[in-house]
């Protein structure tokens, strides 16, 4: 075009760090692949790197693969593994965490990483599907419409109103008294959110948050 519109709003590519825990992590592999085909180089945060904090200095978003909360947390068991690849984030990492994001850092944390972030800081949202067997709740691998609750929030500039997401074993969220946060997505009220694939009482989603 011959030139910028008027309206347009000036943004910068963010400084990206993506946690690669020692236990190996397939999500964190395609999550790398797909950042450095997009354009962006994420950096390698080890357990050390993030417990040894002032991650805000050099970072603006700091992404964690799918990976269990334990899995985070305490990694290889000391004993099991030499040296450094022994524990996981551990208390010092969680508080470095925290302190990344109450410096205006963002955290973003894959499906059951989630889950980690929410009992380790407090967040006041919880998982809907928390105790649920399989006869109750099922959906191993699914794409599931969701819904995009306001178009003008930054997150979601150029996303459809109803994008296919995919579903693999993960949590789905309700908010809790003391939630100041903004939801982005959740799952439609009155019709079944499954666009492909196998999903069991689909009613457990209804309105729930991505």
């Amino acid at each position: 075009m011959a030139k910028a519109p008027t309206d347009a709003i000036a943004t910068k590519k963010p400084r990206v760090g993506l946690y690669r825990s020692w236990t190996g992590n397939i999500d964190e592999g395609w999550t790398r692949w797909i950042l450095e085909n997009y354009g962006f180089a994420p950096i390698t945060l080890r357990n050390g790197d993030i417990q040894a904090g002032h991650l805000r200095d050099r970072l603006d978003a700091i992404l964690l693969p799918d990976a269990g909360t334990k899995q985070i947390l305490e990694g290889f068991a000391p004993g099991t593994i030499s040296g450094e690849y022994a524990g996981g984030i551990g208390d010092m990492g969680v508080e470095a965490l925290r302190t990344f994001v109450r410096g205006g850092g963002t955290l973003i944390a894959f499906n059951n990483a989630s889950l980690m972030a929410i009992s380790s800081l407090g967040l006041a949202v919880q998982n809907a599907l928390e105790g649920l067997n399989d006869d109750q709740f099922y959906c191993s691998g699914s794409l599931l419409r969701v819904e995009l609750r306001d178009m003008n929030q930054p997150a979601l500039w150029g996303m459809p109103r109803e994008p296919i997401v995919m579903f693999e074993r993960g949590p789905a969220f309700e908010t809790k008294s003391g939630f100041h946060g903004v939801i982005l997505a959740s799952y439609g009220r009155e019709r079944n959110p499954l666009a492909s694939g196998y999903l069991l009482h689909p009613e457990r989603l209804r309105g729930r948050r991505r």
